[in-house]
Order: structure tokens, then sequence, then C-alpha cells
């Protein structure tokens, strides 16, 4: 969905997943039970974008309602249908950081690489908040994982750090 993957924006897609629902209820398939089927999808698709965009404005005024409303999401199966798993990790890391509870934003960081292992930290938490978390518990930047050897004979953690100096290096000269 374009709303979500380009411009993060669950309320508009929310919107588009609910006017597809209702265009799906209205359509006339020669195939009921697999037009109940797409259905049953659509409005569970619909109640985790839901689920996300309370759990979003619920933060100003409880933001510990809002971690758990997090916490239960990323539990749900066969959410990255409807929410970026990134997206809900993110808001959660930047949470733990604003709170200075830089341990437990480090460990949702590292559970975010074990569910996302490709993942583009940069892509869902500001650069300055990981910096900042890496900084607070004294850890080098790259993956916080440890150095490895990699097949070349260099080491793993340098190689990722040199990568995401570079991605800072483009991403500043977009700005």
């Amino acid at each position: 969905m374009v709303e979500i993957d380009e411009y993060q924006n669950y309320d508009k897609a929310l919107g588009a997943l609910s006017e597809a629902y209702k265009c799906l209820t209205k359509a006339k398939m020669k195939n009921q039970s697999l037009q109940e089927e797409k259905l049953a999808a659509l409005k569970h698709r619909i109640g985790l974008v839901k689920k996300f965009v309370q759990a979003r404005r619920t933060y100003d005024e409880d933001s510990d309602e809002a971690m758990k409303q997090c916490q239960v999401l990323l539990e749900e199966p066969e959410l990255d249908s409807a929410v970026r798993i990134g997206d809900v990790f993110g808001m959660i890391i930047e949470h733990y950081a604003r709170q200075e509870d830089f341990r437990k934003a480090y460990s949702f960081m590292e559970e975010m690489r074990t569910r996302i292992p490709t993942v583009n930290m940069a892509y869902y938490i500001n650069i300055k908040t990981i910096e900042g978390i890496h900084k607070a518990l004294d850890i080098p930047m790259g993956r916080g994982m440890g150095v490895k050897e990699t097949p070349g004979g260099g080491h793993e953690e340098e190689e990722e750090e040199e990568e995401l100096e570079e991605e800072l290096e483009e991403d500043e000269s977009f700005a």
C-alpha cells in the first residue's frame, strides 16, 4: 500500500482499506466463499491498521498505554500484511530513547534485528536516536552484536559501520 510504504501515512491507508472493503462487499463475485475469504482478510488488515493508528493517537496522552498497544501489536500474526513491523519497533525505540531508558531501547533494536534481519534501522528510527542509544550504552556503531570475522578476513562490524556512514553521507546530500 503506497500510503504506508512511501509516506508512512496509516490514516490514509485506513481510509483506502475501508473503501476497498465497502467496494468488495457490494461486488458480486461468482465464488461467494472466495469473496468472504477476501473480506475477512481485508477486515483483519483494517483492524491491525486501526490498532496502530490508535496507539499513535494515544501516545501524547498516555505513552505507557501506547507502548502496551504496540507490544500487543508485535504479537499479532501476519502483522506485516497491514502494518510494517519496523514502524511499530521504531515508535517503541524512539519512546524509550526519549525516556532515556537506553537499555530497553537497545533491547528492542536487537529484537527488531531478529525479526527483520536485513533491516536498515535508519529507515525507521532517527539516526540521532540510534547514535544516542549507542553512545549512552558505550556500544560502537554498527550492529552492536560484537565483532565477527567475515570471509574476506575483515571485521563485519567495521564493514557495517562503513556502510552506515556511507548511508548517512548519502542522506545528508539530500537534506
